[in-house]
């Protein structure tokens, strides 16, 4: 995807975030979108106390829509996994583009949120697996591979990756 030119936005403002910053508040008040020019981003919710994570996001992307759309309260948070730059984008710049687009597409887009809602919603109730657990240890080694620096990612890869396929194989012996 690509980053929208001045034409197509109006950016209001460029936002430095770093690292670990909590960029949106599950339950707050919507009242902005992000797209993202550099970085990454972790979508998670809080369910029982436990952090679920939902995505993550990086450079084209966009985040906290759904609830400008929607004018509701934030659906999830967002915390940047690395340092980024960020475009902020206002309510009334989203609902002026909305406006402007076709009924056919408003109505898709509002379908669509509401699908992404229930299925975030699902996920924060679902029992986790084996099959959760494997998945999440390859996502938590991927992520910790984007923060390394360059220098320490081939001693990372070769350490911890064997450990992972061992764990990743001696878990499918459990599975149901």
């Amino acid at each position: 995807m690509s980053t929208p030119t001045s034409r197509d936005t109006q950016v209001l403002e460029r936002h430095f975030v770093t690292a670990g910053e909590v960029i949106i508040s599950e339950g707050g008040e919507g009242t902005n979108a992000f797209l993202i020019q550099s970085g990454s981003v972790r979508i998670f919710s809080t369910h029982n106390g436990k952090k679920i994570i939902l995505g993550t996001l990086g450079p084209g992307d966009i985040f906290g829509e759904m609830s400008l759309i929607r004018d509701m309260p934030r659906s999830a948070s967002v915390e940047a996994v690395t340092d980024c730059l960020v475009i902020v984008i206002t309510r009334p710049v989203l609902r002026e583009k909305l406006d402007k687009s076709d009924a056919t597409v408003r109505a898709i887009l509002a379908m669509m949120i509401k699908r992404v809602q229930s299925g975030n919603d699902s996920l924060a109730n679902k029992r986790p697996t084996l099959a959760d657990l494997q998945d999440n240890l390859v996502l938590l080694y991927e992520e910790v591979m984007m923060t390394l620096p360059p220098d320490r990612k081939p001693f990372f890869r070769d350490e911890m990756l064997p450990l992972i396929e061992d764990i990743t194989a001696r878990m499918d012996k459990f599975k149901v």
